[in-house]
């Protein structure tokens, strides 16, 4: 805490919690009024009813002190002399409502704690410390560091680690008025090519930094499941007993159980953006609902009751958590925020509300039962706003049909559709910023849903003869409805590309066709078509070519160019999609008898490579942007599965694992999330 002064007043002495609770010790207690509010009561020798008071709403450079001349000692570590032309700057950091930098008046006594950050290696990362900023000692500091490393741009911090691990870094920031103020952090720093792997009953993490396996967490007799990765970087896993399931998770250092319980299953079904931990836990008959914070290793009860189900959370934006209570046929929607000693009821009904999604507003769709009817309705509530009925506009006979969510545009636009799925069914766009309804696709025909074009487009079919099916797009903005195909053949939409051309196939009585539509120029390319063969879309990868199989006469895997509207041969019959490998390169599997091998197409230069290919069987892992591929391959006399990397720029694989047990990858981490 700094140098302060209170006009009339001799020195006092304050921690640096002077304004939390019991913060000036056993003679003077302080706490927190409200807000931007610190008062400090019972003076020594004065009553209780003497106050001193400061008033954050005032200036930073004129803050208003309230109450009498304070003239006595508290006694504790560090000396303050307060005066209200700088009162501010004393009380900052200390639980009035400020946080940030604790800046002191020539060297520190110690420094302030910033947030934990994560980073990659080998990419060059910044931290902005422009928002921590103590603005009572005046603005734009010029920032140095102390220790840790790095360089500091501007009011960035700026480092390349080379290496993963936990870094300490301690920042200073130098005032114009001749203060400084120090602040530590920890950044947590993840190889920028990490993948999650099952080794027998332990996980591993393979670090592309190093090419070797980080022990991540030891099951013993008792598999490891891998859940998740939160967005502090830190792991969540299950572990399988024998009685029960327990959860856990691992910072890069240490392993903590959650909410142990000797007899009850703990499982991991949510996470927040800030990490906090959502579990349930509980048995086949009853289940609570628990929040866990990685901050200070503490858990929450959001909600228990004997015999009632507390689960399936959905987390908005703003972190309001809902979720469903009750049991097991019937489920009502309930609210939690952090904090919050009880949940909320936001709707409940003798029917199930079964939630769909949250909406960027931090609403909620969920589904009901009209009680009148007992039709499949929609609902939608937000927090302390009260619930509405999606497409509550529409008419009547509309409402009283079935009421389906179908999807989400990412403005949070709602897709629903009303009606069955044989006779008639139509297509609808609810607003829930304004609550109100427009009509996609209205008709005697059946409409289906069919999917979001990457740029919000509706895409939807419509049924207009038995077994037979015409393509369009909607696009909310204009309430245009364009043509995709149609014809007196079928059509049946297959993908998307990342530019949202729609790829649809068309059965005609000489074959199945492949066919691009470009949502630019309106127009149909022939992707694939010949008499007597079928066509099947295998994948698009991510810069827009398109994988298909051909069966027939001349069975095997193609690769279609977008731009050159032209198509290579890949592979023969008995060729498998593995995964897309980036820059329109691709790993598949060879058949080989009762054995497949690894091969990657290399797009630049048209051709397949071997990855592997041995008289044992190959299982894909994963493959990373570095050209890296990780797989497994069963070790004579095939009881077990050894790990493998193969590098695509020295075509070189090499044996990462020799033991006893199986080993094969969970998931791809790309460092932080």
């Amino acid at each position: 805490m700094g140098l302060l002064r209170m006009r009339g007043s001799v020195p006092i002495r304050a921690d640096e919690s002077a304004c939390g609770p019991g913060g000036l010790g056993a003679t003077h207690r302080a706490r927190t009024v409200r807000q931007g509010e610190c008062e400090l009561a019972s003076i020594a020798g004065r009553g209780s009813s003497d106050q001193a008071r400061w008033n954050a709403s005032e200036s930073a450079t004129n803050p208003a002190w309230v109450g009498p001349p304070v003239d006595m000692q508290v006694r504790n570590h560090i000396t303050i002399l307060v005066t209200p032309s700088i009162l501010a700057l004393g009380l900052a950091g200390s639980g009035c409502g400020f946080g940030g930098l604790e800046p002191p008046a020539g060297p520190p006594a110690g420094s302030s704690t910033l947030p934990s950050q994560l980073a990659n290696t080998n990419v060059e990362w910044s931290f902005d410390l422009s928002p921590y900023e103590q603005g009572q000692l005046g603005s734009n500091p010029t920032w140095s560091v102390v220790s840790g490393g790095g360089q500091i741009q501007g009011s960035n911090y700026v480092n390349t680690f080379d290496s993963s691990g936990s870094y300490s870094v301690r920042v200073r920031a130098n005032y114009p008025v001749g203060d400084h103020a120090d602040a530590d952090f920890e950044i947590l720093v993840q190889s920028d090519v990490m993948a999650v792997v099952q080794c027998g009953n332990d996980l591993c993490l393979y670090d592309g930094d190093t090419g070797g396996l980080i022990p991540l967490a030891t099951g013993g007799a008792s598999p490891l499941n891998f859940r998740a990765q939160l967005p502090n970087g830190w792991f969540v896993y299950e572990r399988l007993g024998g009685s029960s399931i327990d959860l856990f998770v691992y910072d890069m250092v240490t392993s903590y159980e959650v909410g142990p319980s000797p007899s009850l299953n703990s499982v991991y079904a949510a996470h927040t953006p800030s990490s906090v931990l959502l579990f349930e836990q509980g048995s086949g008959w009853e289940t609570g609902l628990y929040a866990w914070d990685p901050k200070g290793q503490q858990t929450n009860t959001v909600a228990w009751r004997g015999g009632m189900h507390n689960r399936n959370p959905v987390v908005s934006d703003s972190e309001v958590v809902y979720f469903e209570y009750g049991n097991n046929g019937q489920p009502d929607l309930y609210f939690w925020t952090y904090g919050d000693p009880y949940p909320t009821t936001g709707f409940s009904s003798d029917h199930p509300e079964v939630i769909h999604t949250v909406v960027p507003n931090g609403g909620v769709v969920f589904s009901t039962n009209d009680p009148g009817t007992l039709e499949a309705d929609l609902r939608y509530y937000r927090m302390h706003n009260g619930w509405s009925t999606v497409g509550g506009d529409l008419r009547a006979n509309v409402q009283a049909l079935d009421m389906t969510y179908q999807g989400q545009l990412s403005g949070g636009h709602v897709v629903f559709s009303t009606g069955d799925s044989f006779s008639d069914q139509d297509l609808w766009l609810w607003n829930p910023f304004g609550q109100n309804t427009a009509a996609i696709a209205e008709g005697p025909s059946v409409e289906r849903f069919e999917g979001l074009t990457p740029d919000d487009r509706v895409l939807y079919s419509i049924e207009t003869a038995p077994g037979n099916g015409d393509l369009k797009l909607y696009h909310h903005t204009s309430g245009a409805n364009d043509s995709v195909a149609s014809s007196p053949d079928n059509e049946l939409f297959e993908a998307f590309l990342p530019n949202s051309d729609v790829i649809f196939a068309v059965e005609t009585a000489a074959g199945r066709q492949l066919k691009r539509y470009s949502v630019v120029t309106g127009l149909v390319d022939v992707i694939a078509a010949a008499s007597g063969e079928d066509f099947q879309l295998t994948e698009v990868l991510s810069n827009g070519m398109v994988v298909y199989t051909q069966t027939g006469a001349s069975p095997g895997m193609h690769v279609w160019n977008p731009l050159s509207r032209a198509s290579v041969p890949v592979a023969g019959a008995g060729s498998t999609f593995e995964a897309d490998a980036g820059h329109g390169d691709f790993i598949l599997s060879l058949a080989s008898g009762l054995q497949s091998d690894l091969a990657l197409w290399d797009a630049s230069m048209s051709q397949l490579v071997m990855i592997t290919q041995t008289g044992e069987h190959e299982e894909f892992g994963c493959v990373f942007d570095d050209g890296t591929v990780l797989f497994s391959r069963v070790m004579p006399p095939g009881v077990t599965t050894d790990l493998f990397r193969w590098n695509q720029a020295t075509r070189q694989e090499v044996r990462m694992t020799a033991g006893t047990v199986n080993h094969s990858v969970v998931t791809v981490i790309h460092g932080a999330l």
